[in-house]
């Protein structure tokens, strides 16, 4: 390998470290409530449809976090699921959860990177991905992967923030939230689907999830003040005027019609 393309490898690494440590942080849960990702639950169950997830499917869940989405999925639907995290903690969370709503039978969690999924070709009958291709430095890697796991016939469900091209200044602003950072335009969504094999794609935009989210969140920016003065005052890993300016910076790119949502939906034939 040589230097420069170890280097690479290396700023990968690390940035796929920061983010799941940033996922781990509590005072999301506080901010975002239960689920982690635009849309919640209901959005998981309308990807679940678009998947053809049904009684006995075998599911994928990529970057499960703390395991609500694939709990909900085995309950749901009585499938069988495994969710996928590079994070230990929220792997060790996911999996008490799973306990505690006795489901443990149905749903596993495995640490594991999206680029590299360690699973046997033909594995899955489903994949859903919930607003984490964005987070993945090498998006069509992990696309690649998703496809090679996948059943013949398999269908990826995919849920992601969308951004349309803005200039390097807002990128730099949304450095703090790589999720934003790394969002690509709806359309590079659809032509990345198609460039890692995937057929009759369905591409829906989403937007309005997004706009409901940060609605939400404003309308409890009042009772979220005392819980940024106590962070403004720790030593945690939480930079309250990073995360002031990224909301700024957000809403200007909601308001300009930049910042979206959407669902893209593709099959896996042989």
């Amino acid at each position: 390998m040589k230097r420069s393309d170890w280097k690479e490898s290396l700023c990968r690494i690390q940035l796929k470290k920061l983010t799941a440590k940033f996922y781990e942080d509590s005072f999301l849960e506080i901010v975002l409530k239960d689920v982690l990702h635009p849309g919640g639950l209901e959005l998981t169950e309308r990807l679940a449809s678009l998947a053809n997830i049904k009684e006995n499917s075998t599911v994928l869940d990529i970057a499960s976090g703390k395991g609500t989405s694939a709990i909900f999925l085995a309950k749901r639907f009585n499938c069988n699921v495994i969710g996928i995290d590079l994070s230990e903690a929220l792997i060790r969370k996911a999996t008490k959860l799973a306990q505690n709503e006795m489901i443990a039978d149905q749903v596993f969690f495995k640490l594991g990177d999206a680029e590299r999924l360690p699973f046997k070709t033909n594995s899955f009958d489903a994949i859903i991905s919930e607003c984490s291709l964005c987070l993945f430095p090498n998006k069509k890697s992990a696309l690649k992967e998703m496809h090679r796991v996948l059943n013949d016939d398999g269908k990826l469900a995919l849920s992601d923030v969308t951004l349309e091209d803005t200039d390097r200044e807002f990128r730099n602003k949304l450095l703090f939230f790589s999720c934003i950072e790394g969002a690509v335009p709806l359309e590079v969504l659809d032509s990345y689907f198609k460039d890692t094999g995937f057929l009759e794609i369905d591409v829906i935009d989403s937007s309005e999830v997004i706009i409901d989210l940060y609605k939400s969140v404003k309308r409890r920016r009042a009772s979220l003040r005392p819980i940024l003065k106590i962070l403004e005052n720790s030593e945690g890993d939480i930079n309250v005027r990073n995360l002031i300016e990224f909301a700024r910076t957000a809403e200007q790119l909601i308001r300009e019609g930049k910042l979206g949502y959407g669902v893209v939906v593709g099959k896996k034939q042989n």
